[in-house]
């Protein structure tokens, strides 16, 4: 979610826009590491199972628009990992 704030800050900064940001989610992998959500709701995360996870559904639909490649999209997730494991605290935005 800071991610997204963020994004939003900095498109209104640049842009003199406002920016909303509709946020729809679940948690994937439970609550916690120790966290079995299928065991009080196996109905739901069976079908969560099933779904593909959102960033990948957005990169093909990026990919199918022609607006990034899946080479691309790959660079972008390992980017990111690689700032996440560097500890970073800024909003990470890199294209090329």
């Amino acid at each position: 979610m800071i991610f997204c704030t963020r994004l939003a800050l900095r498109y209104r900064q640049e842009f003199h826009k406002d920016f909303v940001i509709d946020l729809v989610c679940y948690r994937r992998l439970g609550h916690n590491e120790a966290d079995e959500p299928a065991a009080t709701q196996p109905v739901m995360y069976k079908a969560i199972r099933q779904h593909a996870p959102v960033r990948k559904l957005y990169a093909e639909q990026l990919t199918r628009e022609g607006l990034l490649t899946s080479a691309e999209a790959d660079k972008l997730v390992e980017q990111y990992r690689q700032a996440l494991d560097e500890g970073a605290t800024r909003c990470i935005l890199r294209s090329g």
